[in-house]
């Protein structure tokens, strides 16, 4: 088991960085591929972006405490993935 104080810095480090630059990213580049210019993937990145950061705070952070804490880190993206595919 990884010490408290890491998977605290851990998981807060991905949801306060990682999580909200990541789902901004995914919309803008979506939007893109999607044929939208880059106002209108913007735009659009705004108006999803709150409502799934919300939603990615209902599950993660304890889905990150736990995979910080006791999932050996060759076997972390596995436990996200099983996460992920439980939540659909």
């Amino acid at each position: 088991m990884s010490h408290p104080t890491t998977v605290l810095a851990k998981t807060l480090l991905d949801q306060a960085i990682m999580a909200p630059l990541g789902i901004a990213l995914f919309f803008q580049v979506m939007g893109m591929l999607e044929g939208h210019s880059m106002q209108a993937a913007w735009k659009s990145t705004k108006e999803k972006f709150k409502p799934t950061v919300m939603a990615n705070y209902v599950l993660w952070p304890a889905a990150n405490i736990v995979n910080f804490a006791f999932v050996p880190p060759s076997q972390r993206i596995l436990y996200c993935n099983v996460v992920y595919v439980s939540m659909l």
